[in-house]
């Protein structure tokens, strides 16, 4: 993706989405500490 290009994520914040693709899948095999500061870094947030 171009950056700039559209996609269907919203980026207000800036944060860095390309990392957040790449390392994704990778949360399987982390701690729940690790999972939160991921999602935190990269802006996401989970609503019920």
């Amino acid at each position: 993706m171009p950056q700039g290009g559209p996609h269907a994520f919203r980026n207000d914040s800036d944060a860095p989405r390309e990392e957040y693709f790449e390392q994704v899948s990778q949360l399987v095999r982390t701690s729940e500490e690790e999972r939160a500061a991921f999602f935190d870094r990269h802006d996401s947030y989970f609503v019920e």
